[in-house]
């Protein structure tokens, strides 16, 4: 029983990074396609 309510927040923790893991990588493909998108413009 404590086991499992000391590995609750751990678990909570790895959700929260892993979404701000797929939020900055969201952010770096948006950059490299507007990268990319003005190079088409030249």
């Amino acid at each position: 029983m404590t086991n499992s309510k000391k590995l609750q927040p751990i678990a909570k923790l790895a959700e929260q990074n892993e979404r701000g893991a797929a939020r900055d990588h969201g952010k770096v493909l948006h950059a490299l396609q507007q990268q990319e998108n003005q190079l088409d413009e030249l």
